[in-house]
């Protein structure tokens, strides 16, 4: 394994409050010092549900903007998941079955 197969995740969720959730957000580009790819998967999150005021199967909206931001800042892979689209990426590549 060398440095070229580390991926960064600072793991949007995973035992953070709201507040440190949209810090991470905000703060995603000071990532970009390691010199890493910077994976982020927001998709229907609680954090979107909660800033836009719907539940999981209305957070489509929300989930397009910040994944929108958080790729102009800096994050270079970007998961998500619905019943359409699987995964996206800065590059622009898209898989979807609308493709």
């Amino acid at each position: 394994m060398g440095v070229s197969d580390i991926i960064l995740d600072p793991g949007f969720g995973f035992k953070k409050t709201m507040e440190q959730n949209f810090d991470i957000a905000k703060n995603l580009d000071c990532l970009k010092c390691f010199n890493l790819p910077i994976l982020v998967g927001i998709s229907r999150k609680s954090m979107i549900q909660f800033a836009t005021k719907t539940n999981a199967a209305n957070a489509l909206n929300g989930t397009t903007a910040l994944n929108s931001m958080l790729l102009e800042k800096g994050a270079n892979i970007s998961t998500f998941s619905s019943s359409s689209v699987i995964f996206t990426s800065s590059l622009g590549a898209c898989f979807c079955s609308a493709c």
